[in-house]
């Protein structure tokens, strides 16, 4: 069977996401940092920036994981239409549009932005294979990139933004673990040594359901004191409805599907359910 196109290996759903929860907490903040006729300018370079070094950590890491994925997903290899000179060649000229957009937003944001770069550079290559090390990693890019809107362009509603970042940070975490256990034969086949690996199939399933747990419940928590702090009238119901239906309810089924997951191949609609969650619970700060 064909390969899917070549570049399907930069996940352009991930990206888009991105991209979204993006221009969503810009367009949620206070602005008081950045002259209102150049903001829209400093967004386009972040979003421009935070774009390019997600794609090209998207196209490392699957060129070293060309082995664990011959087994994970023998169909489902975009990588394998790219020859490694292409690989190095497109992801040294991503992340130099990604550096050269740090540097434009000043001289902070360009050491951020190399941190990352060298971050996402030594998860594909050693920490997505050790356990939980990777999951940290990824889980960090996941928050820093809501966390950066705030960091360039405002100093208000400071608390709204970490919370979201959190969640966004906690949400990624869950779903790098589900993966690594949809993925553990093939990465063990691999030589990886994740969390699954190492530990066995039930105990990183019970560490998944108690950390997913955990997270389910102190979100709900917190919704539950900004409904009766936040909200009156229509807007209160329809708030309810919002955080009942398209988070708090699918949150209690990924509880349940991890419970009753049974392989890693289980693993995969947890995955999935995971990244509705974490679009779905994004968008709730439309209502702020």
């Amino acid at each position: 069977m064909d390969q899917p196109h070549p570049l399907r290996v930069f996940r352009p759903l991930n990206l888009l996401i991105l991209l979204v929860l993006q221009v969503i907490t810009f367009y949620w903040l206070n602005f008081d940092r950045i002259p209102s006729d150049l903001k829209n300018v400093y967004l386009f370079i972040l979003i421009l920036g935070t774009q390019c070094i997600a794609a090209a950590g998207y196209l490392i890491n699957d060129h070293y994981d060309r082995e664990a994925d011959a087994f994970n997903k023998p169909n489902k290899r975009p990588i394998e239409r790219w020859s490694v000179l292409n690989v190095f060649i497109v992801y040294g000229i991503l992340n130099f549009i990604g550096l050269t957009c740090g540097y434009l937003l000043g001289f902070r944001w360009l050491i951020i932005f190399t941190a990352v770069v060298a971050l996402l550079w030594l998860y594909s290559l050693k920490a997505k294979h050790l356990p939980i090390a990777g999951n940290l990693i990824i889980s960090w890019f996941g928050g820093l990139s809501v966390y950066l809107v705030y960091d360039v362009f405002g100093t208000q509603q400071r608390n709204f933004v970490i919370f979201y970042a959190l969640f966004a940070a906690l949400i990624t975490f869950l779903r790098e673990q589900a993966k690594d256990i949809e993925d553990m034969q093939g990465d063990e086949l691999a030589g990886y040594k994740t969390l699954p690996i190492v530990t066995g199939f039930s105990f990183s399933k019970s560490i998944l359901f108690i950390t997913a747990t955990f997270i389910c419940a102190m979100y709900i928590m917190i919704q539950y004191d900004q409904i009766a702090h936040m909200f009156t009238g229509k807007l209160l119901l329809i708030y309810i409805a919002y955080q009942l239906f398209c988070i708090a309810i699918p949150m209690l089924i990924l509880v349940f599907k991890i419970q009753m997951a049974r392989s890693s191949a289980d693993m995969k609609n947890v995955s999935s359910l995971l990244k509705y969650i974490m679009a779905t619970g994004m968008l709730s700060m439309l209502f702020f």
